[in-house]
């Protein structure tokens, strides 16, 4: 699409304009901590493991 309108760029140079726009926004995130990490060991208690576990204990009784 931008190609279309943008006249003379190629489709590497939209590549490695997304791919550093992407980049830069990732390092972003990262350094300033903005999404945390889905568990955390030092705070969260449950795990998907457990609960794994239970879940299928749960079916093996039933």
């Amino acid at each position: 699409m931008l190609g279309e309108k943008i006249p003379g760029i190629y489709q590497e140079e939209l590549n490695h304009f997304r791919e550093t726009i992407c980049g830069k926004i990732n390092s972003e995130v990262i350094a300033n901590k903005i999404l945390a990490p889905a568990f955390d060991e030092s705070k969260d208690v449950a795990d998907v493991v457990g609960a794994t576990k239970i879940q299928q204990e749960n079916m093996t009784i039933t």
